[in-house]
């Protein structure tokens, strides 16, 4: 079975171009959203991981940001690896969100799909070896 891969990303263009990355080159189940809201309904899907727009547009109203979405997330699913990503090069950013569940953080740029690619395999192999060291 593939591994299911939510992507959160209201920049359609970026989001486009790592889906189809991420389905065709890597083989992953990819299912893509542009608001928080939308992948928050679907969390009963069982994704592995999310990847997941820090700066999601919460200008307007309804719609929340990528922090409020991660802290959800590991709320309710608190398995899920969710790896952030962002163009924003703060490091008081990036400790609150690892703070707050995030598996992974990733500067989008030229070497966000490598980074994510490599973030995503480690998130992947942490689950596994966990099942495989379960006691319960």
């Amino acid at each position: 079975m593939k591994p299911k891969i939510f992507l959160v990303d209201d920049d359609l263009l970026f989001q486009t171009t790592l889906a189809h990355h991420l389905s065709n080159t890597k083989g992953y189940d990819v299912v893509t959203f542009s608001t928080g809201e939308e992948c928050l309904k679907q969390l009963d899907e069982e994704p592995q991981v999310i990847i997941l727009d820090y700066k999601l547009d919460a200008t307007q109203p309804g719609i929340i940001n990528g922090l409020t979405v991660l802290r959800i997330t590991k709320r309710r699913k608190p398995n899920v690896h969710v790896i952030v990503l962002s163009g924003e090069n703060d490091a008081g950013v990036v400790a609150k969100l690892l703070y707050n569940g995030a598996f992974n953080y990733v500067m989008k740029g030229e070497k966000a799909i490598a980074q994510t690619d490599d973030a995503i395999e480690a998130a992947l192999k942490e689950t596994q070896l966990k099942a495989l060291w379960s006691w319960e």
